[in-house]
């Protein structure tokens, strides 16, 4: 419908719109945002026009944070991340598929995904992309429960262990917290992928109070980086979990089987699973070539950002 403004001019309304009536707030629809636009201006530190060219000019520029940001807002936010395990100190975007970290003070502040990795016969893969870091690292991707806090790295405590982009396996061992080299340092642009096997060493199906042991295959862009064997103790599920210590640091999740971009260089032979139960297909095509990102995931991501 039409409705006259004050000046006399017309603005165009769907016909269903009643201007009568107050739209009433529904906290189960999900608020989407720009994570490039969003995320740029928090990096400028500065006031900048928030004007359609202005956008669209951001985005011309970073093809690469586009074509993540617009699969995302496509993609389920069961696949993302999960609000209600986020720390204050981190901004979901895109669905909640793109984590941004936006608090300064702190070290590491933590969220976890929505789905659980589940006890299986068959191996449970997903990805993350991790577009932009600090440099030496600042991300640490891994597997934890509820009892790891929010404002902790991931693999710091127990029941929890984390691949840190500085190269290093972080995981707690009978109370201690050990590190050790994991090979080099990851580069912003990269995504990391995690193929992981869990089994309840009490060899009975669906037995939740036996230590589960866990076997998490970690690959960067495709290429196997080495097997991290671990054991989560209790009947808590276990959880894909993302730390960030940078601020501005910015991560999508890659969890749904669609969007995965080396599913093509899983072990063949082999059937294997998203975190939702299905079974991941290799030649779905899914490529940063296919996908029209840049040579080595574009011009913002290979860049290192303090």
């Amino acid at each position: 419908m039409d409705a006259q403004t004050i000046d006399g001019t017309m603005s165009r309304a769907s016909s269903f719109e009643n201007f009568d009536e107050m739209a009433r707030y529904d906290p189960n629809v999900p608020v989407v945002e720009d994570a490039a636009y969003a995320a740029t201006l928090n990096d400028m530190g500065g006031s900048f026009p928030h004007t359609a060219p202005y956008r669209a000019n951001l985005h011309s520029s970073d093809p690469t944070e586009l074509a993540y940001s617009v699969r995302a807002r496509l993609s389920s936010p069961v696949f993302g991340f999960s609000p209600n395990e986020c720390h204050e100190g981190i901004r979901l975007t895109d669905t909640n598929h793109c984590a941004v970290r936006v608090q300064e003070r702190g070290l590491y502040k933590t969220v976890r995904g929505v789905l659980p990795v589940r006890q299986s016969q068959k191996r449970i893969y997903y990805e993350f992309f991790i577009f932009r870091q600090a440099n030496g690292g600042g991300v640490c991707i891994g597997l934890s429960t509820h009892e790891l806090p929010l404002n902790c790295l991931c693999g710091t405590r127990p029941n929890s262990v984390g691949f840190s982009t500085s190269g290093n396996l972080v995981q707690t061992i009978d109370g201690k917290e050990t590190w050790r080299d994991f090979g080099e340092e990851l580069q912003s642009g990269c995504t990391v992928g995690c193929l992981v096997s869990m089994k309840d060493s009490s060899g009975e199906e669906g037995n939740r109070k036996a230590p589960r042991k866990t076997s998490t295959e970690f690959f960067v862009d495709g290429k196997s980086k080495g097997t991290v064997d671990y054991e989560f103790v209790g009947d808590l599920d276990v959880f894909p979990t993302l730390s960030l210590f940078a601020r501005h640091a910015r991560v999508y999740s890659l969890f749904n089987g669609q969007d995965m971009l080396y599913a093509s260089c899983l072990p063949a032979n082999e059937e294997i699973l998203t975190l939702d139960g299905q079974t991941i297909t290799r030649d779905a095509g899914n490529t940063p070539k296919s996908l029209g990102f840049a040579a080595k995931h574009g011009n913002g991501a290979s860049e290192n950002q303090e």
